[in-house]
């Protein structure tokens, strides 16, 4: 009876580990920095090019969000497949998140800043991007932008004052700086003028 017993408890045990064994993980867990790759890969190739819906990556960027709300590098990826798809108020909201965790973030600063224009926030995003050159004074777009900005509300010497910094910093031939080129001559041209 003893000898029974004793067979038939380590065949339940065996049992057991055979089951918790068919259990166990295949492959180890993913990392965080994993799953962030992973989600923005999704997204990034899209649906045609993706055997998962951008919105999959989407999910696991939020459940990042979630499990840690100080993921910094999740927010911004939020806000910015937000910016990008023309969620330009869901952009801000992801983009002040991650500045309330890190104020010093220079990309969300920017694109902030270009989600605020896209949405008419002159003044909002003039402040946004004189923050992102408060941490970075060469960071072209927010100069560019920046001076945009100041052109529009009438602030001629700050205007050219940015775009000359751009124009400084932005080394690249492009149309982008014969454009700039043109709005310093322009405002040269009325500053002189006064």
């Amino acid at each position: 009876m003893r000898k029974s017993y004793v067979i038939g408890l380590l065949m339940l045990l065996s049992s057991m580990l055979i089951v918790l064994f068919l259990l166990l993980p295949k492959h180890p867990p993913l990392t965080e920095d994993l799953r962030l790759k992973q989600a923005v890969n999704i997204v990034s190739s899209g649906p045609m090019n993706s055997m998962e819906s951008p919105m999959v990556g989407i999910g696991i960027l939020k459940d990042l969000v979630e499990e840690n709300p100080s993921n910094d590098k999740a927010l911004f990826q939020l806000g910015k497949f937000a910016h990008q798809s023309g969620q330009y108020d869901k952009a801000i909201e992801w983009f002040n998140k991650v500045l309330a965790v890190n104020s010093n973030h220079l990309p969300s600063w920017v694109l902030k800043g270009e989600s605020e224009l896209n949405t008419g926030k002159t003044s909002e995003a003039l402040q946004s991007f004189e923050s992102a050159l408060r941490i970075d004074s060469t960071e072209t777009n927010a100069l560019f932008y920046a001076g945009r900005v100041y052109e529009f509300e009438g602030n001629l010497a700050m205007a050219n004052a940015r775009y000359k910094q751009f124009l400084r910093n932005n080394k690249e031939e492009s149309e982008i700086n014969d454009s700039v080129k043109v709005f310093v001559k322009r405002i040269d041209t009325k500053l002189n003028n006064k």
